[in-house]
């Protein structure tokens, strides 16, 4: 996901109710296999919130780009929530998630690298950008 925060400031309450959308385009049908499929509720449980967790560590991977590593010390399905991000306008914070930390055999143990060969071709990033706020941002993926 990609999400400019700056667009928030010409929709003004756009995610409150009772919002008025007459004025937006009515979206229209892709030409897509999409458009054959058939949509069934899911099998199992629903997906809910269970627990926060906070990270065992953060490293800083990069000085240069002000990369950081942070590490939950588990492999877990789980969404990302960033409070009180304070950053100027059109600073791009960039999420890279992944499973493992660099570790033999794949390279020598690093906690400032992460392991994503074996996300294949997922992307698995999300993008942030500031809107510059100075009471702070906030970014659910």
């Amino acid at each position: 996901e990609t999400y400019d925060a700056r667009t928030e400031e010409h929709i003004e309450g756009w995610k409150f109710p009772g919002y008025d959308t007459s004025k937006w385009t009515a979206a229209t049908l892709a030409d897509s296999v999409a458009n054959t499929a058939i949509l069934a509720s899911q099998l199992f449980e629903p997906i809910r919130h269970i627990s926060t967790i906070s990270p065992v560590s953060i490293n800083v991977a990069n000085k240069n780009t002000n990369s950081q590593v942070v590490d939950f010390g588990q492999n877990l399905a789980a969404v990302v929530s960033l409070k009180r991000i304070f950053c100027s306008r059109g600073t791009v914070v960039t999420l890279r998630h992944a499973e493992l930390l660099m570790h033999p055999p794949y390279g020598a143990f690093d906690n400032t690298t992460i392991y994503v060969d074996n996300l294949r071709t997922a992307k698995a990033t999300d993008k942030y950008i500031c809107s510059g706020d100075p009471q702070g941002e906030s970014y659910t993926p």
